[in-house]
């Protein structure tokens, strides 16, 4: 699978799962955000303002991983509207990068407790080997946001599983 392909198949199930679509470039890398808030009784009341960016490119390094996992947490701060974020409204991003060479640091780092969750927002990223198929990620316990992780996870999974059906 190209990364143009895993892109266009990103951008088509966000849309079917109820996203506002946006195009958009990272780093001079074609990519795509999803954003939709969502609230939930069970989180206590509160909204999460979800921001979905999918990237594909053809190499990334282990700077690169942690580069685009900042950005995509800073477009989702951005992209967050409506009620200012803290007691009632937080912010989820779900960073997904594609990549057809995945530098076993990248890949190390992708596992790694995610670096960016701060009170009012956190981000779950996932980092896909389109060689391989195989999806880097941190599959630990996290605290901080932990109500929100399974939602979240879900989300990731939406886009990541797009290598195990090709």
């Amino acid at each position: 699978m190209t990364p143009r392909e895993f892109l266009a198949e990103a951008e088509r199930r966000l849309a079917a799962a109820g996203y506002a679509m946006e195009p958009l470039t990272l780093r001079g890398v074609p990519a795509v955000a999803g954003r939709r808030k969502t609230f939930r009784v069970r989180w206590f009341f509160t909204q999460l303002k979800t921001t979905v960016v999918v990237c594909a490119t053809e190499g990334v390094s282990a700077q690169g991983w942690y580069d685009f996992v900042r950005d995509a947490y800073g477009l989702a701060r951005l992209f967050q509207g409506g009620l200012p974020t803290g007691f009632q409204s937080g912010v989820g991003a779900v960073p997904v990068l594609a990549a057809t060479h995945v530098d076993p640091y990248a890949a190390q780092a992708a596992a790694e407790k995610p670096r960016v969750q701060w009170f009012e927002g956190m981000a779950l990223p996932a980092l896909v080997d389109l060689a391989t198929g195989q999806v880097h990620t941190h599959r630990g316990t996290q605290y901080v946001g932990a109500i929100y992780v399974p939602y979240l996870r879900k989300q990731r999974d939406l886009v990541t599983s797009i290598v195990a059906t090709h």
